[in-house]
């Protein structure tokens, strides 16, 4: 997700998310068709490089000179960016990314977890949100994030991005406490 002056809404390995209707905030999904961002899997890793090579080349034309992300910990823990660096961060220990720095861009890699885009004209979050990190009230702290940069919970937009089924996935009592 990212906060740009360009009306730009596609990069060649994934799809536009619709019904955010913020001026300048574009969101986009990837599915495996494309090939995999995740660093931890099978596939070489200079093939999911190159895929975070292009999302970066493919943001920077776009006006974007920053792309925050995370390997991922199923938790609640989210970081605000105040946009004091350029080029790809990728912190350790964080599922949700904050800013509102115009030209950053947020990205979380998921597989059956949901990511939850919000949206308002002063900041953007981009969360991840599996049920660990729901039942950690990732959603709650992500908002007030947002709120401390200035944004009305009221006026902000939320997007659910694709995740797993119910039918699909099968959860232990774990889930249900």
């Amino acid at each position: 997700m990212i906060q740009v002056p360009n009306n730009s809404n596609t990069f060649a390995l994934a799809e536009p998310i619709s019904g955010i209707s913020i001026p300048n905030v574009r969101g986009w999904t990837t599915t495996i068709a494309n090939g995999s961002f995740g660093l931890g899997g099978a596939e070489p890793i200079g093939a999911v490089i190159e895929r975070w090579t292009q999302l970066q080349d493919a943001l920077f034309a776009m006006g974007a000179n920053r792309l925050a992300s995370a390997e991922q910990v199923h938790g609640s823990s989210v970081a605000v960016h105040n946009g004091d660096w350029l080029g790809w961060l990728r912190q350790r220990g964080v599922d949700g990314h904050v800013t509102s720095v115009r030209g950053t861009a947020l990205a979380v890699t998921v597989a059956d977890c949901t990511p939850v885009f919000i949206a308002h004209p002063n900041a953007i979050a981009l969360l991840h949100a599996g049920w660990r990190g729901t039942a950690s009230q990732i959603l709650r702290i992500g908002l007030e994030a947002m709120i401390s940069l200035g944004s009305a919970a009221a006026d902000c937009e939320v997007h659910l991005g694709p995740s797993i089924c119910g039918r699909c996935y099968e959860v232990g009592p774990e889930v249900i406490e």
